[in-house]
């Protein structure tokens, strides 16, 4: 079964095999808590919500970290049994899921929120508030899902010399936050390295402020084909890697620096992007159109990733779906809209 690791912020002296005792556990619990009823307050002020220290956050990412529901809800199983089914599909297929959790900038910067939440640290990081999240995602490891979790990396890497994972003035990972997401994906993948040839320059951009704020000078690896000018071509499927991911897989895709990009350079292969306004479930209807009426999009893959932030695990709207479907010729005809 895929190796799954949660989160290891809490507080004080930990036992004999790493895990909380009941004393620390009851306090990081109390203080996530009161984390998100400061959040709820919040979400209910506006599109966006001013910090501490010049940093904002998006007011939707505050108000859905306020209405994080309970563990094994009605949004927490659903979530969890549309993508293990998925993976049971997949595995049929031959092909390799890779579940991706990318953290929202709330959590990772949680006691730049609000003074009012009162957000423990540990070592210059705050503790981990997302119970819930990487609840959803061990129950997906024990279900045979190899999960990424990356809310343990982007606490540990946060901030530093190497660039911030997210600006103070937007609501989403930087370019940093790119090769961050790309390099552990990379390294959880049964793929062998493939021979495309990539290269890599490092550059600065300016960007970050979408919220508020001034811009900022942001660290970035740019990805390029081999000749070290000409862009990557990221078709939306055919390649032996597929990712599946809302429009954050696209980010800094115009400077060369998109998750995308970053995890072909990794694995030094093709990679194919799926995206949409949602990871949850508009990839995977159009893989069952496609596979239906056509060729499947997936022929050729070996390896899907399903990129998505930890907040889609909040949401109820995710649906079984089957690679394609089937039906005899003498049946009733099926249109698929």
């Amino acid at each position: 079964m895929p190796s799954f690791h949660l989160p290891k912020f809490s507080f004080g002296k930990k036992g004999a095999e790493g895990a909380e005792d009941e004393k620390d556990r009851s306090k990081r619990e109390t203080a996530e808590s009161a984390f998100l009823e400061v959040c709820k307050k919040l979400g209910a002020e506006g599109d966006a919500v001013t910090g501490r220290d010049g940093y904002f956050f998006s007011g939707n990412e505050i108000k859905r970290l306020g209405a994080t529901p309970e563990v094994g809800s009605g949004n927490f199983s659903a979530a969890v049994n549309a993508i293990a089914d998925y993976r049971r599909q997949l595995k049929q297929n031959g092909t390799e899921l890779i579940v991706a959790v990318v953290p929202p900038k709330g959590l990772i910067m949680a006691e730049k929120v609000s003074k009012e939440a009162k957000v423990p640290m540990k070592s210059g990081r705050p503790v981990a508030l997302d119970s819930y999240y990487a609840a959803a995602a061990e129950a997906l490891s024990k279900k045979g899902v190899k999960v990424v979790y990356l809310n343990d990396a982007f606490l540990k890497q946060r901030t530093g010399k190497t660039g911030d994972l997210f600006a103070k003035g937007t609501a989403q990972f930087t370019p940093a936050g790119s090769k961050l997401i790309a390099t552990e994906i990379a390294s959880a993948a049964s793929l062998s390295k493939g021979e495309a040839g990539l290269v890599a320059k490092d550059a600065t951009i300016e960007a970050g402020n979408e919220l508020g704020g001034k811009a900022e000078k942001l660290p970035a690896r740019q990805i390029f084909k081999s000749d070290g000018t000409t862009a990557l071509s990221l078709p939306d499927s055919g390649g032996t890697v597929l990712v599946m991911a809302d429009q954050s897989v696209n980010l800094w895709k115009s400077d060369h620096a998109s998750v995308a990009e970053q995890l072909s350079y990794e694995l030094q292969r093709p990679v194919s992007v799926m995206s949409g306004s949602s990871a949850r479930n508009e990839q995977r209807l159009k893989i069952m159109r496609q596979g239906t009426t056509a060729k499947s999009p997936l022929a050729n893959t070996k390896l899907v990733v399903w990129l998505f932030n930890a907040l889609d695990l909040s949401s109820g709207d995710w649906d079984v779906v089957p690679l394609k479907l089937e039906f005899k010729t003498a049946e009733p005809n099926l249109r698929i809209n």
